[in-house]
C-alpha cells in the first residue's frame, strides 16, 4: 500500500458501515471520497501562499496550518460542511480559520 492509500484508508475509516452489500459499500465510501477531495489545500509544505498572506493576527497562532481553497460555500454550506465538521472536526477548523483569515486580508472567498 503506497502513502497515499494509506492516507485515504485512514480518513475513509472514520465512518464503518455495515450491511448492504459490496457494491453498496462501494458506493458510499466512492461519495465520502468525493466529500472529503474538496476544500483542498493551497498552501506549499512550507506555508506559504502566493495569493494570500495570512492576516495580522491570523486566527491561528500556527503559521504551518494549511491554507485551504476552494470552498464551493453557495453549494455546499448545508450539508457537506456539517458533515466534515463531524468526521473531520479538525480539518473543518481550519477551513474556518482560513476562511476568517482571507476575509481579515480583504480577500474573502469568491466562491
Amino acid at each position: 500500500m503506497t502513502a497515499a492509500e494509506g492516507k485515504w484508508k485512514d480518513h475513509l475509516s472514520r465512518v464503518e458501515i455495515t450491511g448492504g452489500d459490496l457494491g453498496d459499500r462501494t458506493k458510499f465510501y466512492k461519495a465520502l471520497y468525493h466529500v472529503a477531495v474538496q476544500p483542498m489545500i493551497a498552501s506549499a509544505v512550507d506555508g506559504g501562499y502566493l495569493k494570500f498572506p495570512r492576516a495580522t493576527p491570523a486566527v491561528t497562532d500556527n503559521p504551518d496550518e494549511p491554507i485551504y481553497t476552494v470552498f464551493s460555500l453557495w453549494d455546499t454550506y448545508r450539508m457537506v460542511h456539517s458533515l466534515l465538521a463531524l468526521l473531520y472536526a479538525e480539518r473543518q477548523l481550519g477551513v474556518i480559520r482560513t476562511i476568517v483569515d482571507m476575509s481579515r486580508s480583504g480577500n474573502p472567498p469568491k466562491w
